[in-house]
């Protein structure tokens, strides 16, 4: 399989007094896609060059982390400068003393990276989300990170954390959130099969039901294991469905976030 690098921009978490750092890579919150490499080479030293020049010039001043996190730094840099002459909190800055190789070091220990480098396989299935009722790709924010909610096949996750995935109960979310998904109607108003929707509403635990008396559908993404599958069928069904997946290649996933409201042909 041939081999794609991405750097993104990381999020760093901020609690409404300072910023925090997660040092674990389930916990990265992953902004705007900054580059995509097809050579290993030359992704690592565009992404050493951007990391250095993100870490002596920072947007956001060491002084701006929590307390553990500003404490941790200044130890790792008295360690590395064998003395304890440095002010970290007066700066906010690292020293200029420390090399190339010592500041990544310490940027790496602690988790201190305003980007990400990531290797992914291309020939894996990949689809952007077009929200027909806003006629954009579906772009998610949260916690001041905003990335492009990708998919593979079935709407299963992609394991590669250069995307943040979605599974489909996820998807459901993020698209009700943005349009406030409300369908009305018969089963014959909302389908042109309608007999494949009334067995289809008629099964278990699928998480999305139908009320006759209001003439309303309902969903609860939490009531069955398998919802994402059932979305896809459901929306499927629809004579108006409320997304498409439109296949995309890797190097495409930047013109998506960038351009949300152009359609990828």
């Amino acid at each position: 399989m041939a081999t794609q690098y991405v750097i993104r921009k990381q999020i760093f978490h901020y609690t409404d007094e300072y910023h925090t750092v997660q040092n674990e890579p389930e916990y990265f919150m992953l902004g705007e896609f900054y580059q995509v490499f097809n050579d290993a080479k030359i992704a690592q030293e565009s992404y050493r060059h951007l990391i250095l020049a993100s870490l002596r010039q920072p947007e956001i001043s060491i002084n701006g982390f929590d307390c553990e996190f500003t404490q941790e730094f200044q130890r790792l840099i008295w360690e590395k400068m064998g003395n304890q002459s440095y002010d970290l909190y007066e700066t906010g800055l690292p020293p200029t003393t420390l090399s190339d190789d010592d500041l990544l070091e310490l940027a790496h220990r602690t988790g201190w990276l305003p980007y990400a480098l990531f290797s992914f396989e291309k020939e894996k299935p990949l689809y952007a989300v077009w929200v027909i009722p806003l006629q954009k790709y579906l772009i998610w924010h949260i916690e001041g990170a905003c990335f492009p909610v990708l998919v593979g096949d079935n709407g299963n996750d992609l394991s590669e954390k250069a995307f943040c995935t979605y599974r489909f109960n996820s998807l459901f979310h993020a698209i009700a959130e943005q349009t406030k998904l409300c369908l009305e109607g018969s089963s014959e108003e909302l389908s042109d099969s309608p007999e494949l929707l009334k067995q289809f509403l008629a099964l278990p635990d699928t998480g999305i039901m139908y009320d006759a008396e209001k003439r309303m559908i309902e969903y609860n993404p939490n009531q069955s294991a398998l919802f994402q599958q059932y979305l896809h069928t459901f929306n499927s069904l629809l004579k108006k469905p409320f997304y498409e997946l439109h296949p995309i290649r890797p190097e495409q996933i930047k013109q998506v976030f960038d351009h949300p409201t152009v359609r990828i042909v």
